[in-house]
């Protein structure tokens, strides 16, 4: 269980207000086809950072 949530379940995905808007549009039922093309469709390039990175950014915005 725990690597199924870890590998799939607990993946989230941070975005600027305005890539999210941009990504809602795909998100639509009637438009989605899975997370990678919605994803592709926005414009929207994934990277993978840690919680520490995460942690870095916050702080350096504050």
């Amino acid at each position: 269980m725990k690597e199924l949530y870890l590998s799939e379940m607990g993946k989230f995905n941070y975005v600027l207000k305005a890539e999210n808007n941009r990504l809602a549009r795909y998100q639509r039922a009637e438009n989605f086809v899975d997370e990678e093309t919605a994803y592709r469709l926005a414009g929207i390039e994934l990277i993978s950072i840690t919680f520490e990175e995460i942690e870095r950014l916050k702080k350096a915005r504050t």
